[in-house]
């Protein structure tokens, strides 16, 4: 399995609710952790939820992303796997970015 990392803002200094984000998440996964965190994003202190999801179902993550990154309007919603960080944004193609990531021996920086 994989162990992915979501990085969820704020809006305007208001970080979703741990029941908002439990609810989103839930819906595609039954397992995961979430932890409350401060961040700096464009020189801005803001509160932020980190999302783990161990799983090989990198579409289910990445859509997940995008769903986050809509429903709470962010610019992005960063993603960490094995080492990697890389924003989901509303250009990103999602079916393009899962099958480099799911692509054996393909560093993620080169995605």
């Amino acid at each position: 399995m994989k162990l992915f990392t979501l990085y969820l803002g704020s809006l305007n200094g208001q970080a979703p609710t741990i029941e908002s984000v439990t609810a989103m998440v839930g819906r595609r996964f039954e397992s995961f952790t979430l932890t409350e965190a401060h961040g700096v994003f464009r020189d801005e202190s803001e509160r932020m939820w980190l999302i783990r999801i161990a799983t090989d179902g990198t579409e289910a993550v990445l859509q997940l992303a995008a769903e986050l990154r809509e429903q709470w309007k962010q610019d992005g919603v960063g993603i960490e796997l094995a080492g990697s960080y890389l924003r989901v944004t509303a250009e990103t193609d999602l079916r393009e970015l899962t099958e480099a990531l799911d692509r054996p021996g393909k560093p993620i920086d080169g995605v």
